[in-house]
């Protein structure tokens, strides 16, 4: 009778929970392997037909929109393309270099599940800045587990390969791809990470680099209609502008000299001329 309680209240509850996990976890690897089969048809018949889809996108921009803003459009999708094309490929390539050293180091040293530790750093490493933190922290952490000197001895290969691949290696093979600084670099990966999560920290950074792009040109645009210079510099010495004589009024403190020699009148100013 024990025995026919024990099978009723615990032997068959642990096997039926057993097999509706694996048979989640086998159905979810299923259809992972079904979406990315897909996945990857779909990618080759559009990388074939891609002549034929840029051809119809640019007739339809032209058919629909007005030269300025078709002329527009196209712009800042071959400068978008770039942005990404650029990003994507040499993060990835940075990555799997990364990964491998990884790997090499872990191979070499003994570390315990090498394979697992640089299939997790080399695939963090996509995301630009905390990247290195978020596949070094809980890698560190496994290998501390199994062998806390070992553990130290990682932390530190990490710290002294994050800090090649971030001056020497990514910088070599990425160069100024994105086109913004650390702030906006930071601010971007925050942003995007938070509304998407893990993918939108991937692509955050070309993403916010492509409307940086789009608001840089509208204000740039703005400034030459008005008559004013785009530099950026300048701007900072400005201490107002002077609407009766039209001219920017510079600051006297830390200006640079040659920017209080520097007068931009607007546009209505120059046509009088």
């Amino acid at each position: 009778r024990s025995l026919q309680e024990w099978v009723t209240t615990n032997l068959l509850p642990t096997a039926q929970s057993a097999l509706t996990y694996i048979t989640s976890s086998v159905a979810s690897v299923l259809v992972f392997l079904y979406n990315f089969l897909v996945g990857i048809i779909v990618a080759v018949y559009a990388l074939a037909e891609k002549r034929d889809f840029i051809s119809g996108a640019k007739k339809l921009i032209y058919v629909f929109f007005k030269p300025r803003h078709a002329n527009r459009i196209i712009d800042t999708s071959r400068h978008g393309h770039e942005i990404f094309g650029g990003f994507i490929s040499g993060k990835l390539i940075d990555s799997i270099i990364v990964g491998i050293i990884c790997f090499v180091f872990c191979v070499c040293t003994g570390m315990p599940y090498p394979l697992l530790v640089s299939t997790i750093v080399g695939i963090t490493n996509i995301i630009p800045f905390f990247g290195p933190f978020i596949g070094g922290i809980p890698t560190t952490f496994i290998i501390l587990m199994v062998n806390p000197l070992k553990g130290l001895i990682y932390g530190i290969f990490i710290i002294v390969l994050q800090q090649i691949d971030g001056n020497i290696i990514g910088a070599k093979i990425l160069g100024n791809t994105t086109g913004v600084s650390e702030f906006w670099v930071t601010f971007s990966l925050l942003l995007f990470g938070g509304m998407f999560g893990f993918i939108g920290m991937m692509i955050g950074v070309p993403l916010f680099s492509v409307l940086y792009y789009l608001i840089t040109v509208a204000v740039n645009e703005r400034a030459e209609k008005r008559g004013f210079t785009t530099d950026d510099e300048f701007y900072y010495a400005v201490e107002r502008y002077d609407d009766e004589t039209g001219e920017f009024v510079l600051r006297t403190d830390d200006a640079p000299k040659k920017r209080l020699r520097r007068r931009f009148r607007n546009r209505d100013i120059n046509n009088k001329k």
